[in-house]
């Protein structure tokens, strides 16, 4: 009896599950696909006639599958666990099983042995399908970007020392900031401020002494005291207002200059964002590109999502079901309300964090684990009261 009460469970979610993952990543696709539309209509129009917009589109989205997947892999579990559920409840069938001495935790622990395999699954598309199609993938995204890969805005990045630079457009190829350039110093062991540096561009110049170095243009030199109280020109050294001569930032092996000078060790290979397809590779391969690029806090906090992300099954499952599975007379259109509200804020606090850590706000950890750590213990919490 058990056997077959297993198997009917199972049947039921997998029903379930096919139809979310179809749904859902088929309404993904075409939200974003309307969202790029008129990407996909130049991209068409520069390569016509060898393709046509339907085809472009099918060559970009058919290799992206296995990221949709990979990326709403939870919420599709989830939203399958709650409809399997639902059946069971639709039908009084849960009821019937706890009257015959069946509890409900036995009940749903198929649910739990599927979260198990869809989670191996998972993995299996994280560390081996994606990175196989990583150069299709690549392709599609060139046809679409074009140039733009050289072009990369809102840039914000942390030295060793603690500096900040926060940058508006960032030209890879000509190594050169542009737009607005802002650099932040700090008194040390403080977050006052003690000098700022606004300027319209910087360059990585080769300078006298033949070393390179960041030459920022066209800006001024703020410096404040430990009250945080702009310090009056007339009281410095030098000249607050620079032309096209510019500010210099020190390097790393440069000697320590005087409190108007900065140091920094960050160089054009640090301000170059990391190619967000690399972020797809294995985590073997990303735990390489780490090591070669220390400072990028994009990949450090992509490496710790590697291992956290897939315990995101599991606690959406916790802090999901028990919304269907208790309070009798509840509608189960309300439970799943309730659950949708649940995991967009699941993932509301998972970007929210991946784009802090992406901005050293908050350490890669910290960005990694702190939605699993907030979530988990509120899963248990609610999944301990369920009645059985």
């Amino acid at each position: 009896m058990v056997k077959t009460l297993d198997r009917y469970v199972i049947r039921l979610f997998l029903f379930s599950y096919g139809v979310s993952m179809v749904v859902m990543i088929l309404l993904v696709v075409i939200i974003e696909a309307f969202t790029r539309l008129d990407d996909f209509i130049e991209a068409a129009e520069t390569l016509h006639p060898t393709f046509g917009v339907l085809t472009l589109m099918l060559q970009y989205y058919t290799v992206r599958l296995p990221i949709f997947f990979y990326f709403f892999c939870p919420a599709i579990l989830l939203v399958g666990a709650m409809f399997t559920i639902g059946q069971l409840n639709r039908h009084n069938e849960l009821l019937a099983m706890r009257a015959a001495g069946i509890s409900v935790y036995r009940t749903i622990s198929p649910l739990f042995l599927m979260t198990v395999l869809i989670t191996g699954v998972l993995v299996a598309d994280q560390e081996l399908l994606i990175p196989a199609l990583l150069e299709p993938i690549r392709e599609a995204e060139d046809i679409l970007t074009g140039s733009e890969r050289n072009i990369h805005k809102h840039l914000n990045k942390q030295d060793r020392y603690g500096n900040r630079f926060q940058i508006a457009v960032y030209h890879v190829f000509e190594r050169k900031m542009q737009v607005d350039v802002l650099v932040s110093a700090f008194y040390p062991d403080s977050s006052d401020l003690s000098l700022q540096v606004k300027a319209k561009e910087g360059l990585w110049k080769r300078c006298a002494d033949g070393k390179e170095r960041w030459v920022l243009s066209h800006g001024h030199l703020y410096a404040f005291n430990t009250d945080g109280n702009v310090i009056p020109p007339r009281q410095w050294d030098v000249e607050p207002d620079f032309g096209k001569e510019g500010y210099t930032l020190l390097r790393e092996d440069d000697l320590s200059g005087s409190f108007f000078q900065i140091q920094t060790d960050l160089t054009p290979q640090d301000m170059t964002p990391v190619d967000p397809i690399l972020e797809w590779q294995s985590t073997r391969e990303i735990l390489k590109h780490l090591k070669a690029f220390p400072k990028s806090t994009a990949l450090a906090v992509t490496f710790h999502k590697r291992i956290a992300f897939p315990l995101s099954n599991i606690v959406l499952l916790m802090l999901g079901l028990p919304f269907v599975l208790g309070g009798e007379g509840r509608s189960t259109f309300v439970g799943i309300g309730i659950c949708i509200i649940i995991c967009s804020a699941f993932y509301g606090v998972s970007i929210l964090c991946t784009e802090l850590g992406n901005r050293a706000a908050l350490s890669p950890a910290a960005a990694a684990w702190l939605p699993i750590v907030l979530f988990l213990p509120t899963g248990l919490l609610l999944f301990d009261g369920v009645k059985t």
